[in-house]
């Protein structure tokens, strides 16, 4: 059996794009911080993320000559039938990985599925497009570490899978890992 991206992923994300458009169009425009100073103050006015038990395994992924750390949670019963990638939210500027431990472990011990969450870096500090590449590279790790595997994408209003699906589906196609389309029909 082949192993290839589009065995990994069910839907295409591109059939969501619109919809995703419209809801963010209907939204009131909010104000987020202006200048860096108050990117500062606002991370820091964050309490800390709830700690999850067990804790997350934390490594260091690595693919393409990139390295990300990442977050990994196993089913408490050891029993892993896939493998989620999990991409916080925050808008590349705001959040972190641990920020999702909570949820992550209930996930990977109900689903029994391998949680991997992307500790990407956040701009300014770090400028585009240094999020969506350290996405990538913990999805192409997952492409090389999961073997036959599956990736349940996360199916919410996140901005982030179409920026950074284009860019696995093309690095992918150049390493041989992409036949078809992204749902594989």
């Amino acid at each position: 059996m082949r192993f290839t991206l589009n065995t990994l992923i069910a839907d295409e994300p591109e059939g969501q794009i619109e919809h995703a458009q419209a809801f963010y169009r209907s939204r009131t425009a909010g104000r987020g911080p202006a200048n860096p100073d108050e990117l500062r103050q606002a991370r820091a006015a964050r309490s800390a993320p709830p700690a999850a038990d067990p804790p997350a395994l934390e490594l260091v992924a690595g693919a393409a000559g990139r390295f990300v750390p990442v977050r990994v949670f196993t089913p408490a019963d050891d029993l892993v039938r896939g493998v989620h990638l999990d991409i916080h939210g925050g808008g590349f500027y705001m959040e972190s990985a641990a920020r999702g431990d909570l949820r992550n472990r209930g996930l990977a011990d109900r689903m029994n599925v391998a949680v991997v969450s992307v500790d990407y870096r956040l701009a300014p500090e770090n400028p585009w497009p240094a999020a969506p590449d350290d996405c990538e590279t913990a999805a192409l790790w997952l492409v090389e570490y999961a073997g036959k595997r599956s990736i349940p994408r996360r199916r919410t209003g996140s901005r982030d899978i179409p920026r950074i699906w284009p860019r696995l589906r093309d690095t992918a196609s150049n390493r041989g890992c992409w036949t078809g389309s992204p749902g594989g029909r």
